[in-house]
Formats: structure tokens, sequence, C-alpha cells
């Protein structure tokens, strides 16, 4: 666990997951359970969970098939395929019974009111704003569908931070890994990108992120929890679409860069069915100065594969 999240195999093109995914994994409640991963790309968010969690299972929900085949792979590595079910297939086909996707033969049955948990890194930009990536994959997991969009071709992506939009303190290439770079270094002594899968360019149509909160409410049991991980000014947005599926928000951190900066993160639970009474928890600072900071750290111990920035704002 010490080495995770380096050497975690990923698409050689389109996302790569970053800093919000290892503090989602750290945030979801830690105990035996079953958790859903929403659009869980590479595995993540999953597999750091797990990590921490030797009682629980997880089945990771996946639209882009060769990020669910590193996913599987990923799990293979860590000796968590198990324990880790990956799917491919779309949110809203949760909302039809289910069945579709537990076709796919896994071990687990997509049914309502069947997850503990459910954790989600959503599209966090609407149409028209920030830069559109050329990349399908890219475009599906940053940018959630807007009010044209057809409803029959709303698909589930992964969602996984964009280094060219992120703020420079906020973890702006996956640790271990330069932008640019094709992989870090894995524990198994691999260069980068060795072990990579070239990326092909499938149809994939934004979400809306009100998909991915109905479907976090459609999978989770009654008192059960889902966790989400976005940008701060868009807070009000994802509270809305939480209150609209009965999910009352429960606990929330904000993410800082350093002190005095502005939050750029927010780390949201909410519960189904819940009532009111919120907590919000201390402040989570990532960096003081050049270094992570001991918080960081002891919050989410994966950042420890590579806690210093350099004077650009990229992690070394």
């Amino acid at each position: 666990m010490r080495l995770f999240p380096r050497g975690l195999a990923q698409p050689e093109k389109g996302f790569r997951f970053g800093a919000d995914a290892l503090l989602l994994a750290c945030f979801l409640p830690q105990g035996p359970g079953r958790l859903l991963d929403l659009g869980t790309g590479c595995g993540p968010v999953a597999l750091g969970w797990l990590l921490r969690n030797p009682a629980g299972s997880a089945l990771g929900l996946e639209l882009n098939p060769e990020s669910a085949a590193c996913a599987r792979e990923n799990a293979a590595r860590l000796g968590l395929e198990t324990r880790l079910d990956v799917r491919e297939g779309d949110v809203r086909d949760m909302r039809k019974g289910g069945n579709k996707l537990a076709a796919s033969g896994g071990s687990a049955r997509l049914e309502p009111e069947s997850f503990d948990l459910v954790a989600c890194n959503p599209p966090y930009h609407a149409p028209g704003t920030g830069r559109t990536p050329h990349d399908a994959g890219r475009l599906a997991a940053l940018f959630h569908g807007g009010a044209s969009v057809d409803d029959n071709a709303v698909s589930a992506a992964s969602t996984l931070e964009d280094p060219t939009v992120s703020n420079e303190t906020i973890l702006s290439a996956q640790p271990g890994e330069h932008r640019g770079s094709r992989g870090p270094l894995s524990p198994g002594g691999e260069r980068s990108g060795e072990g990579q899968r070239p990326s092909p360019a499938p149809a994939l149509t934004p979400a809306q992120l009100g998909d991915f909160v109905a479907a976090a409410a459609y999978a989770l049991k009654l008192r059960g929890r889902g966790c989400f991980v976005f940008p701060t000014e868009r807070l009000a947005t994802l509270l809305a679409e939480l209150a609209a599926c009965r999910l009352e928000p429960k606990r929330l951190r904000f993410v800082h860069p350093r002190a005095g900066e502005p939050a750029r993160r927010v780390l949201v639970e909410a519960r189904k069915g819940g009532g009111e009474g919120l907590i919000v928890e201390p402040p989570l600072l990532l960096y003081n100065g050049a270094h992570m900071t001991t918080d960081a750290l002891a919050f989410c111990p994966f950042l420890s594969c590579n806690p210093v920035v350099n004077s650009e704002g990229e992690r070394s």
C-alpha cells in the first residue's frame, strides 16, 4: 500500500487520474460494506478504498472499455481481483433495472438499494466552459451534458481531474508522473508507459451531473452514504442535485492548496433519506510551501508517494 498508486495501468491517451481520486478514496467511510464506484476509470478510488478496508468489496462502473480493462489489470496486480468487480456500462442502465449490466458476468448485480456506499468523481464542467478537449474520452469525463443532450445518448464516463484546468497547487499530475509523461514507475520497476494500452476513440457522450447523482441514489440502500469530490465554485449545483434525489448532505470538507488560498475542491458525504444535520470538518491544507502538509499525508497516505511540488506547482 505504501507505493500505491504508482504503477497503475492507464490508457495511453485520455485522462490521467489526479489527487481528487486519492482524496475521495480516503474520504469514504472505512469499515466493511459494499462500494459502488461510478466512473471508476482505471480504479484508483475503489482500489484505494479496498486497500484501507480489508473486509470491503467494490464494484466499478466504467463506460470506456479501455479504462475498464486497466482497472481489472490494476486489481489483479494488487491482488484485489476477487474484491473488485469492474463493469462496462451506462449509468442510465442502472435505472432501467440493472439486468443489462448484470449480464456482463460479474458476481454482483446492479439492483436498486444494493450498496452501502457510492463514490463519485463526476464531470466538473458545464458545456462551453474551459478548454474543450479533442479526445472523446476526456470530453465525456470533464464536461457534463447540457439540457440539449438527448437523454437516450447520455452515458457514464470516467471522471478525472484535467491538469490543464486544475489549480497548480492541487496535484496537477498523477503521483510519480510529470505532465507529458506516459506514466509513473511501477512497483515492479517498469519504465514509464510500459504495459499501458493504446486508447481508441470510442463514441462517448458527456453525461449530465444529475445522471450520476440519480445513479447514486438508485444504488444506495436507505441510509446509505454517497461521497463526491467537486469544484468548490460549483458546490451549490451539486447540493441542488443531491436534494433533488433525497440525498441529504451530512459531511463536508474543503480542500485548500495552501493556507490563505481559496478552497479549490470540496468533499461531500450525503445520506440517502437522511435528516438535517451537517458537519463541516476542518479545512484540509495540501501544501506548506513546496511540501505536502502532515495533515494532508495523515488524511490521505497515498499522497506520500510524491509529496514535493516544484516552483512551477508540479509535483517532482
